[in-house]
């Protein structure tokens, strides 16, 4: 991965130069061990390039698979952050939403009303998820009943990162992207060079 040198200049500059700080801390994080822990399809784009387009998407303030389009052939994006070549919205949208999944159902039976009444015939209300989560269906029914109570917790990523709206529609979407997410939270804000003759 290049080295880039720091320089204040006169000149015109890229609006996302800050990009290079963000494939700093991506080198440092070692992300192509995800390769090894999910590799790739023979032929197909390493798992750490389709991440690190990500993170950069999420570093600009852009949440949307399809904003990395522009950047396709972007080589600055592409040297900055160590990519060997920028994903396609499609390709992004593709590797990250194939995932076996399983139906996890609940049948319910109430056999008195809200207000208490008690019920001359039970009755029965089936509910159902489709779910990827290696977990016990017991788990996966509780993970779906404490939803609506983590979303208070999730506000910060949301209005910082723009995570609210999934680029895909699908709220099983929202685990993957808050990963990345995350980490760009941590990261610090740039600081501006100070002007020549400034205290």
């Amino acid at each position: 991965m290049p080295r880039f040198e720091l320089r204040q200049s006169t000149r015109h500059i890229t609006s996302y130069a800050g990009l290079i700080l963000v494939g700093q801390c991506l080198e440092a994080a070692r992300l192509e061990l995800l390769d090894k822990q999910f590799p790739a399809p023979e032929g197909q784009m390493p798992t750490s390039d389709i991440v690190k387009s990500y993170v950069g998407l999420l570093a600009l303030g852009k949440g949307d698979f399809d904003a990395i389009e522009p950047f396709r052939n972007d080589r600055f994006f592409r040297e900055a952050l160590g990519i060997g070549k920028v994903p396609s919205s499609a390709w992004m949208r593709q590797r990250k939403e194939k995932r076996d999944f399983r139906l996890v159902v609940r049948l319910i039976e109430r056999t008195i009303d809200p207000k208490g009444q008690v019920l001359l015939f039970p009755e029965y209300r089936l509910e159902g998820w489709w779910a990827s989560l290696g977990a016990k269906p017991e788990k996966v029914i509780e993970l779906y009943r404490e939803h609506a109570t983590h979303e208070q917790f999730h506000s910060e990523i949301k209005s910082d990162l723009d995570l609210e709206c999934l680029p895909s529609g699908q709220v099983r979407l929202q685990r993957p992207r808050a990963a990345p997410g995350d980490a760009g939270l941590q990261l610090p804000a740039p600081r501006r060079p100070d002007r020549p003759g400034s205290a």
